[in-house]
């Protein structure tokens, strides 16, 4: 099996309202960015940063009130996209936006079994992520989910804001039936 076989692709990721809703509360003056702000945990280079906001934290902290309905968009995620997988917890929810030649370092979220990486788009833009040798453009209303132990980096984008929510979580997901599903096809 190849490392793009757990790499599901979903496009469009949410009904266009949800959609248009998590732009309506994110892509305004009013939202509370901090700069600079690392997309990578022990980035070595200061020059690879963003800006950021977290709005679940590994330890607990829910700050998910400056975005309401993000908390709808991993539920309809959960309902609509990952009806194989048995969630355990969310260990996080961070957004970025990229200013034109930001990109993060080649990394892994977590390295522990059981955990996923969900990637949401929230604005058009060039750049895209890289995954595991794999390139994926970046479009509005797209996500990626994969696992969290694979590696990735954003790639560098010329757009104003290059904006994404990334949530990591642990949950349970059964390989082999997957494995099986994809030799049958």
């Amino acid at each position: 099996m190849a490392a793009n076989d757990f790499i599901f692709d979903l496009e469009p990721f949410l009904p266009e309202w949800l959609h248009n809703k998590v732009i309506d509360e994110i892509c305004n003056d009013k939202f509370p960015w901090h700069f600079p702000a690392v997309g990578v945990l022990d980035e070595k280079d200061p020059y690879r940063t963003c800006f950021g906001c977290t709005l679940i934290t590994d330890k607990g902290a829910n700050y998910t009130q400056l975005a309401p309905s993000i908390n709808y968009v991993f539920d309809y995620a959960r309902a609509e996209h990952m009806t194989q997988f048995e969630f355990k917890r969310m260990e996080r929810l961070r957004l970025n936006m990229y200013a034109p030649g930001q990109f993060t370092s080649r990394h892994i979220d977590q390295s522990a079994a059981d955990h996923w990486a969900l990637l949401y788009y929230i604005t058009d833009s060039d750049g895209g992520t890289e995954i595991e040798g794999n390139e994926y453009e970046h479009r509005a209303n797209r996500a990626l989910l994969f696992p969290a132990d694979m590696y990735h980096q954003a790639r560098p984008s010329t757009s104003p804001a290059r904006i994404t929510a990334n949530w990591n979580f642990e949950s349970v997901f059964d390989y082999d039936s997957h494995r099986e599903m994809l030799r049958a096809d």
